[in-house]
């Protein structure tokens, strides 16, 4: 049996994380919810078994204004570390590199 502080704690909890939940959905009309096809598990980069542990890190992904799809994140291999930017421009369904940036101030 939860005591009268927890029952109030737990109502706050879950209203918060109802709000949350209803203020992260993006209502972006650029990529309108899709009724023929759902999109999940798209992978962008699957780095080769010859990559250094961790191979990638510190993914990101950017929408842009012109309803292009960035994505990046740090490959450790091969050496020196590099970020690759790929782009999708169909919402996600399929990404190609777009371009890469080097660190070219510490050499890796």
């Amino acid at each position: 049996m939860l005591s009268t502080g927890h029952g109030v704690l737990w109502i706050l909890l879950a209203t918060a994380l109802a709000a949350t939940t209803a203020l992260s959905h993006p209502t972006n009309e650029a990529f309108p919810a899709r009724t023929d096809e759902l999109l999940t598990n798209v992978t962008i980069f699957k780095p080769p078994s010859t990559y250094k542990i961790p191979r990638t890190l510190y993914a990101r992904t950017l929408l842009l204004e012109s309803n292009v799809l960035l994505a990046t994140w740090e490959n450790y291999s091969p050496e020196p570390p590099y970020f690759p930017i790929f782009r999708s421009t169909n919402g996600g369904s399929t990404w190609t590199e777009f371009s890469r940036v080097n660190d070219l101030v510490n050499g890796w």
